[in-house]
């Protein structure tokens, strides 16, 4: 009796076609992995200026004092994309920083703090929130509340909203 041996393997066809597929499939899911990371960055991003900016706000009740979170478009500064949180004695200038300046990008890459607006038919730019000892905004002029902190990652953009009375929104 003849026996056939059967070798065990895949074939160079069916190694070719595996590849194949496998590349498809990599080609067709890397923009949608590419996209999810952006907009976690983004999320990350937003949380981020969030949390600083109730960091100020409880500052400013706990110590019964100003506080703000001051973006670096201020032409003082001339530090776009940037903010610092800053603590204000005297009621006068100087404000005492109670952080160096921060970049978004350093952690979340390729996301911006965009600008700080009203949210006035026609923005208005600002360069700063403030938070009195009653944690309520108590940015100087008349700006049209909500207050409006927008992040960027290109193309996707977030806004934070502000309000007068203090609460802090996110999308």
């Amino acid at each position: 009796m003849i026996t056939r041996r059967h070798d065990r393997g895949f074939t160079l066809v069916e190694l070719v076609i595996a590849v194949a597929i496998v590349a498809t499939m990599v080609a067709v899911g890397m923009p949608v992995f590419t996209n999810a990371i952006s907009a976690r960055r983004l999320s990350g991003a937003v949380e981020r200026v969030a949390t600083d900016l109730r960091y100020v706000q409880s500052q400013a009740v706990m110590r019964n004092g100003t506080f703000r979170l001051h973006f670096g478009t201020d032409p003082a500064e001339g530090k776009p994309g940037q903010y610092r949180l800053e603590q204000n004695v005297s009621g006068a200038n100087p404000w005492l920083p109670l952080s160096g300046w921060y970049t978004l990008s350093t952690d979340y890459l390729g996301v911006t703090l965009q600008s700080i607006t009203d949210s006035a038919a026609i923005p208005v730019p600002l360069y700063e929130v403030r938070f009195g000892p009653q944690g309520s905004v108590t940015n100087t002029g008349p700006p049209a509340y909500p207050i409006l902190l927008t992040v960027a990652k290109s193309p996707l953009t977030r806004t934070i909203k502000v309000m007068r009375s203090g609460p802090i929104r996110m999308p």
